[in-house]
């Protein structure tokens, strides 16, 4: 059956059409419609009629007059969806060109198997696209992406150089201790599995890690930063300390109560 819907848009059988006199002239006209068609067809599994595609297609570089913020919310959700593969597709008619995406993009083909997750999409997407991580900055200011995407994408870059993964607990607590805290190495980990399958038992152990409540983040320590000030332990001093009890309170979890890190601090600030 068919669907009409506000836009000068139709359903049919799957397949979406713009039913506007002048296809060509009704994408000109406002480069956010070529947006919304590709998000919509992307998000709802449609498919595009050929003449609908080619006269979005070739409105396409318009969208380099919208914001980042527009532009940029836009190729996120594509990215998201079902049907990554089509921010390629626009990429590639030039709508993203002017804000630092590639305007030829490789094979996606498997990019819809990463986690539906801005870092995991945004990481493989530029990946394969050749983009350096020292672009990532600037490409994200300019889309307004979510500012700790490039530090996120960074950490990527880190466990993808490693040799192998993680082999046990122990191990993986130190390397998530010089992660970002907000890293989802879940999702790190099953996006680097679709290259390496070595990574298929990093989730399973990183569930095991967090059931088992064993410290390996700052935040779980069992002393504060106010607590090491008010023992005089203050500036990069401080820092200093601070990550050595977490790397004493990696080793051996049964240490990490106040009195025990207070004291092995103050013994670390005498030898910093």
């Amino acid at each position: 059956m068919d669907v009409a819907f506000e836009g000068a848009h139709m359903i049919w059988d799957g397949v979406l059409c713009c039913t506007a006199d002048d296809p060509e002239a009704y994408y000109a006209a406002d480069a956010r419609r070529v947006l919304e068609l590709f998000v919509l067809a992307a998000e709802q599994g449609l498919e595009l009629k050929a003449d609908t595609l080619l006269a979005a297609a070739g409105a396409a570089p318009g969208v380099r007059s919208l914001s980042g913020r527009a532009a940029g919310a836009a190729a996120q959700r594509l990215l998201l969806s079902g049907a990554p593969e089509a921010l390629g597709v626009l990429c590639a008619a030039g709508a993203y060109a002017s804000f630092g995406l590639p305007q030829r993009a490789p094979c996606l083909h498997g990019l819809a198997e990463a986690p539906a997750v801005p870092m995991a999409r945004w990481w493989l997407y530029l990946r394969r696209c050749g983009t350096s991580a020292v672009r990532d900055a600037s490409l994200c200011a300019a889309l307004e992406l979510d500012a700790a995407l490039p530090e996120l994408m960074a950490a990527l870059d880190v466990l993808a150089a490693r040799k192998t993964p993680p082999a046990d607990r122990q191990e993986l607590k130190r390397v998530l201790s010089r992660l970002p805290e907000a890293l989802d190495y879940d999702a790190a980990a099953r996006t680097l599995a679709l290259a390496d399958p070595r990574w298929n038992s990093q989730p399973a152990l990183y569930a095991a890690l967090r059931l088992s409540r064993e410290p390996y983040l700052p935040a779980q320590l069992a002393v504060t930063s106010a607590e090491l000030t008010a023992a005089h332990i203050r500036g990069g001093r401080q820092a200093w300390v601070l990550r050595g009890l977490l790397d004493a309170v990696i080793a051996a979890p049964q240490i990490n109560f106040p009195e025990a890190l207070l004291a092995l601090a103050k013994t670390l600030a005498g030898q910093a």
